[in-house]
């Protein structure tokens, strides 16, 4: 290869590496959209990655469900997204990332790479262009609709709700199959009344709550129990 042309590929990854320092140091001024969960589990709406990655702060050493679904990014943020997940993610404090085929191509293709850290875990529908780790049977219009519903103020609870039954959260469903899911979290109580319009709902976030949810059960029945004093 020519020095010229060695010069210029250096050139080049110089410039992508200082855009995602960039990026990365606007993340801390943005102010995305962060739902509490649970006590260890966050929900972060991304629109767009340059901006919208929550920071540390925002997290506080908790487990996050990243939504990434039709949110825009140009080249230079597959590489602040990859350094994000390589910072946050951990197997005590999975990075859920929702994903479909209107998230910007760029950060489908980084997902799409092996070798992420680990406790980085992507859900999306079946039968996307995008081939997440853990699919969901719904279609790209109830979607949709789901995550707009959010957008107009539909709660994240009415949003993951499974009516009328409330799922089952023990040892013997969840051993049926690791990746089970545990119960919704929503509270019994919070069913929709008679002659309700029923919100739509959420599948594929729905998914990742009980991800976690599962994952935390499993993680609980495997601890010693205390010792006796």
């Amino acid at each position: 290869m020519r020095p010229a042309a060695c010069i210029a590929r250096a050139a080049r990854r110089s410039v992508l590496r200082l855009g995602a320092l960039l990026a990365l140091a606007l993340v801390a001024c943005a102010a995305p959209e962060v739902r509490e969960v649970d006590s260890a589990l966050v929900y972060v709406r991304v629109h767009a990655v340059a901006t919208d990655l929550p920071s540390a702060e925002q997290l506080r050493q908790r487990a996050c469900i990243l939504d990434l679904r039709y949110a825009a990014a140009a080249a230079p943020d597959a590489e602040l997204l990859a350094a994000w997940l390589k910072f946050h993610a951990h197997r005590q404090r999975p990075v859920f990332v929702l994903v479909n085929s209107a998230t910007g191509p760029a950060v489908q293709a980084a997902l799409a790479r092996p070798g992420h850290p680990a406790g980085v875990l992507t859900v999306g529908l079946r039968g996307q262009r995008f081939a997440a780790d853990i699919t969901v049977d719904d279609s790209a219009e109830n979607e949709r609709r789901g995550y707009d519903a959010f957008a107009a103020g539909t709660t994240l609870l009415a949003l993951t709700t499974d009516l009328p039954a409330k799922v089952r959260n023990d040892e013997a469903s969840l051993s049926r199959d690791p990746l089970a899911e545990p119960a919704s979290p929503v509270a019994a109580d919070s069913a929709a009344q008679p002659g309700e319009a029923t919100p739509p709902k959420d599948a594929v976030l729905q998914r990742a709550i009980h991800l976690h949810r599962g994952l935390q059960a499993l993680a609980g029945a495997t601890q010693p129990p205390p010792a006796r004093k």
